[in-house]
């Protein structure tokens, strides 16, 4: 069963205070909060008899002549056309920066790389804040739209907490990853990756339900599977990948031009990133990697959905970002 959430973020980045009105803004026709072609699209589209849900009449009637005709529709062409750009945006495979008078942010599309699962950042990420443009004025991270549920933060790139275990010489191979290891103090731990000949990745059993996951962190000392021991001499955090993976990803400037696969500089007066990913069950993550026992092969990970997500990051003149987030859970939430 599946339960839809919609939950709508307004994330003010501004560096002087704001206000917000309920005015018309004449020519947003379809109530999204831009003029832009998909308003002449609702135009046309409630001119021949099929007007969108959203439809503001209002709005609708550029020329204020008391009728909707094909004379707004011209006018709001050439408001579209003549409109002098405020933003520049700058992308570079998947780098963008968007300059909008004294603010330039910075930010990353994410790597969803088929032949790496274990890349950081495979969703949309912003970066920085720079103002007045080479101060940094905010660390901006990437949790903009975090979600917490089932006992996960959930809306970016982050994976349940795992360890990475410092232990030299251990002369263990892909085939080892999945095998079941247990700690001096009882602890059960699984191999999720063979980093170099002195590390591994571990993390422990689920000590919770699935639906209330609970896992041990790692300690110093000694771990066997019964014939062989090992010596952790030092641990250090880390994350269990993959978290998610990408399903789509658009750039569209001016709600119609889209830029995903051009690189160069752009003007526009409103940037969109719309997103579509999922999020990994961790529990199935596990599972995988534990059915990988004996393969000579790095891991091919089998990830069930827990949620997908949809995201959509508008940016806007005056230093304004909207952020539209959709969540389906793929689970029965209680």
């Amino acid at each position: 069963m599946e339960r839809r959430i919609k939950l709508f973020f307004l994330v003010m980045a501004s560096l002087m205070s704001q206000s917000i009105c309920s005015q018309v803004l004449i020519g947003d026709a379809n109530n999204d909060g831009i003029v832009s072609i998909s308003d002449v699209s609702s135009i046309v589209n409630h001119i021949l008899g099929a007007t969108p849900q959203t439809f503001n009449t209002d709005a609708a009637d550029y020329n204020n002549d008391g009728t909707i005709t094909i004379a707004d529709v011209s006018e709001i062409v050439e408001f579209i056309l003549n409109k002098e750009p405020s933003i520049q945006v700058v992308k570079e495979r998947k780098n963008i920066t968007l300059t909008s008078g004294d603010f330039t942010i910075t930010a990353k599309l994410g790597n969803n790389n088929a032949n790496n699962y274990y890349d950081v950042n495979s969703v949309f990420n912003f970066k920085h804040l720079y103002y007045n443009p080479t101060k940094t004025r905010y660390y901006m991270g990437d949790d903009i739209a975090p979600v917490h549920v089932l006992n996960y933060t959930l809306g970016a790139n982050h994976g349940l907490t795992c360890y990475f275990a410092n232990i030299e010489n251990h002369g263990l191979e892909n085939k080892d990853v999945g095998t079941t290891w247990t700690h001096d103090d009882g602890t059960v731990y699984y191999i999720l990756r063979i980093v170099d000949s002195n590390t591994i990745q571990m993390i422990s059993e689920n000590r919770g339900s699935v639906i209330s996951p609970k896992f041990v962190s790692l300690k110093k000392g000694n771990i066997t599977d019964g014939l062989r021991q090992l010596t952790i001499t030092s641990v250090s955090a880390s994350q269990l990948k993959p978290s998610d993976f990408v399903e789509d990803q658009q750039i569209i400037l001016d709600g119609y031009w889209d830029i995903t696969k051009a690189d160069g500089t752009f003007h526009c007066n409103t940037l969109e990133i719309r997103e579509k990913y999922y999020v990994c069950d961790p529990i199935a993550v596990i599972d995988s990697l534990i059915t990988h026992v004996g393969n000579d092969n790095p891991p091919s990970f089998h990830a069930d959905k827990l949620l997908t997500i949809e995201n959509t990051y508008r940016f806007l003149p005056g230093n304004n970002i909207l952020v539209f987030s959709t969540v389906t859970s793929h689970r029965s939430i209680t």
